[in-house]
């Protein structure tokens, strides 16, 4: 029973040192996406050096969205930030303003009618 208790932490120090070794590194997709938006930003070139048009990128709508927000909020690392949290909380709030909306019109008298 005990050697049961003692795995958890085992492996979630493992798991700690592995996922440290990984700190610092950008994997090759992330590096040529970032590379991309700010080459994009710096001369309005669309490839990995200036001057130069190329087309490696693996998700061109991640550069441009990276590249949109890096025009509002300066440095591409606060577009980075940025745009995962928009991509999230967005659609919460589409979908939260909808139902509130439609919630209202189609289903209050039958809510009235239950309470």
């Amino acid at each position: 029973m005990k050697i049961k208790h003692a795995v958890l932490p085992l492996l979630v120090i493992v798991l700690y040192f592995y996922l440290n070794l990984f700190a610092n590194a950008l994997t090759d997709d992330a590096f040529i996406t970032l590379r991309y938006v700010k080459t994009l930003l710096n001369t309005g070139t669309w490839g990995f050096l200036p001057g130069y048009t190329t087309n490696a990128v693996t998700s061109p709508l991640n550069v441009f969205l990276l590249a949109l927000a890096g025009v509002f909020l300066g440095p591409t690392v606060n577009a980075v930030i940025c745009c995962p949290q928009v991509s999230c909380h967005l659609p919460l709030y589409c979908l939260s303003a909808y139902h509130s909306i439609y919630s209202r019109r189609r289903f209050s008298g039958i809510w009235q009618q239950v309470h």
